[in-house]
């Protein structure tokens, strides 16, 4: 698929991807189930099109392998030999967007109930160190898209923040927590420095309380 089409308007992706739908797609239902959308293809490129323009749609995709083996298919009783490994792809969108310009896919789609999509942290494992940057964006709510179309923001908005025992915080995750501060935020950074874990104490981010054996600074996002 041209990229000219996946890195378009929404109308135009939505187009696409109803079109793909109307030919090689369509909605499955099952009993005490919320209906959903699969769509079915032998090419890698095309299935991570596909999967490209649901996700950018706010949809979630997720692939079933079908594997071609023998006994051969069969088409109304006569055997198919020639066949390819297929990509199955269940498909959930957001309410409000049409996936069918088909009248009787539509209609049994909006029949049965569109299953919106849901996703779930099922864990979290460590990737490795790497250099990183902060960055702020323009946006009111501070939100982003990173890979696989996922919002994300680094900056708490109209938020009190209080960190506690910051004694035994690094330098480094001092900056780290103080860059997400965001519009309307304030934070209260307290800590005792002559008990701090970090050596030598004042390289660690107690740093930032030393007008006190016991401090407190409070800082403020300019918005």
């Amino acid at each position: 698929m041209p990229e000219l089409y996946l890195y378009n308007s929404r109308k135009v992706r939505l187009a696409v991807l109803q079109g793909l739908l109307d030919t090689d797609g369509g909605p499955v239902t099952q009993k005490n189930r919320t209906c959903r959308i699969q769509y079915t293809t032998t090419s890698s490129r095309l299935r991570d099109d596909v999967i490209f323009l649901v996700r950018s749609l706010g949809g979630i995709a997720t692939i079933t392998p079908a594997s071609a083996r023998p006994p051969p298919g069969l088409v109304k009783g006569r055997p198919v030999h020639h066949r390819h490994d297929a990509y199955i792809i269940d498909i959930r969108l957001p309410a409000g967007i049409e996936p069918f310009r088909l009248t009787r896919k539509r209609e049994l789609y909006n029949a049965e109930g569109g299953g919106r999509p849901m996703r779930f942290i099922e864990s979290i494992e460590p990737a490795g160190t790497a250099e990183a940057v902060c960055i702020a964006v323009a946006a009111a709510d501070s939100l982003y898209t990173t890979e696989d179309f996922l919002l994300t923001h680094n900056t708490l908005n109209d938020s009190f923040i209080i960190l506690d025992e910051a004694q035994n915080t690094s330098a480094e995750q001092m900056k780290m927590f103080l860059t997400r501060l965001g519009f309307g935020s304030r934070v209260v950074v307290t800590g005792d420095v002559t008990r701090s874990t970090c050596r030598p104490a004042r390289s660690a981010g107690c740093g930032w309380c030393r007008t006190s054996s016991t401090a407190s600074r409070t800082f403020t996002s300019p918005g």
